[in-house]
């Protein structure tokens, strides 16, 4: 955070923010282009011409940014269009219209981890190349060096890397973007000379897809489920993709783990949906497996506790008592005492159900979890009771590791 006091001096209260301006000492100017928006250019770069910034605004949608895009083409306009969304800056770099080089502050952008991404090098191998690499000399050039790659390979490397940043950039659906046009040919890394026009085609399409895709896919809504089946013939990338399905993540989650991107997990998910690899669940469709995975997992755990004792009789002590905890509202708890268990102790998922219907906390099935959890340690505190010494350790153990993947799964 940076302060503008009124008599216009400048305050930074933040370390990190701090730090970072640190990086880019220097003399900038100030240029005001539109209400609550600053753009800082800096006056000392080593470029051509009288860079000067041209464009700045917000971005709305994705495809916000093709016709800007198109505008720098057809005006053949050098300079660099910077965006910045979610924390991610991305820069792409034209001369005369025609797109350069891209840059991108996201882990995956990185050239490394594109690569370990692409599995076009292994991790032993690009640690090797990493440890090697100097100042003074880029890991394209190292890689070169090592024999791991040729000098081609790694020009397709950094032209498919650009391309993923370039559509990356006009998928951007919010943020603030500019344009200042100066050209510093010192950093680029490649001479690299790409259709912009073609990638705009390319973009354009790919927004279509993503639309129809974000349609047929909820990102945040729907989860995926894997179809049982054997993974031959599949990427690689398929193959860890349906890996990290687990039948609760959302695509979302699944992005995170994979950071691929929100367009080419789509088109992912929309092709191996067509194969039918996997399946969407509805929330519903979610919410109902989850109370029934958590019913499962706790009836488990339950039956455990019950069959305890030495003495079979003791079992319908257990349920008594039990029921006498919930009866009596010692737990001070109105959800848990809306719990109804069976004759022989165990859980319903018609009981749960009920419950997690009447319930209006936001997320409901932490709510059961928490509710079950409390009644579960009453019921082993009990059983543990009627036990020797001895048994009580494993049985408390053998309980929680029966509950591990619940209480792991952020249901």
């Amino acid at each position: 955070m940076i302060t503008i006091q009124p008599d216009g001096s400048v305050q930074v209260d933040n370390a990190g923010v701090k730090k970072f301006l640190q990086r880019h000492h220097g003399r900038w100017r100030v240029t005001s282009t539109i209400p609550r928006l600053l753009v800082l250019q800096q006056l000392d770069f080593e470029g051509t011409g009288n860079p000067r910034a041209l464009l700045s605004g917000s971005v709305e949608r994705p495809g916000w940014l093709i016709e800007i895009i198109n505008f720098i083409t057809n005006s053949r306009l050098s300079g660099d269009l910077v965006t910045v969304s979610k924390g991610i800056q991305r820069e792409l770099v034209f001369e005369k219209g025609a797109l350069r080089v891209a840059f991108s502050t996201a882990q995956a952008d990185l050239l490394g981890e594109f690569i370990l991404s692409e599995r076009i090098l292994s991790k032993e191998q690009l640690d090797k190349a990493l440890k090697s690499q100097t100042s003074d000399k880029r890991l394209g050039q190292v890689l070169v060096d090592l024999g791991l790659l040729s000098g081609p390979q790694v020009y397709q490397i950094l032209q498919h890397k650009t391309e993923r940043i370039f559509y990356d950039t006009i998928g951007v659906g919010e943020g603030l973007y500019h344009f200042i046009t100066e050209f510093g040919p010192l950093k680029l890394p490649a001479s690299m000379y790409m259709d912009t026009q073609a990638l705009l085609m390319e973009g354009v399409k790919r927004i279509d897809d993503l639309e129809h895709y974000n349609q047929t896919v909820p990102v945040r809504e729907a989860s995926l489920a894997v179809t049982p089946g054997p993974l031959d013939g599949y990427s690689d990338t398929e193959r860890r993709f349906l890996e990290v399905i687990d039948g609760r993540r959302t695509l979302a989650g699944v992005d995170a783990v994979m950071r691929l991107g929100v367009d080419e997990m789509l088109t992912l998910t929309h092709r191996l949906v067509d194969k039918g690899v996997i399946r969407i669940c509805s929330a519903r469709q979610m919410e109902e497996q989850n109370l029934r995975s958590v019913v499962d997992s706790f009836n488990q755990a339950l039956e455990m506790i019950l069959s305890s004792p030495p003495d079979p009789s003791m079992r319908g002590d257990l349920v008594r008592a039990g029921r006498e905890f919930i009866a009596s509202g010692s737990h001070n708890n109105r959800t848990l005492s809306k719990l109804a268990p069976g004759p022989d102790g165990s859980l319903t998922l018609e009981n749960i159900r009920a419950i997690y219907a009447e319930a209006t906390e936001r997320d409901r099935v932490k709510l059961i979890v928490m509710v079950l959890t409390q009644y579960i340690s009453y019921m082993l505190f009990n059983a543990m009771e009627r036990l020797p010494i001895d048994r009580q350790e494993p049985l408390s153990a053998k309980v929680n590791d029966s509950l591990s993947a619940i209480f792991a799964s952020n249901l």
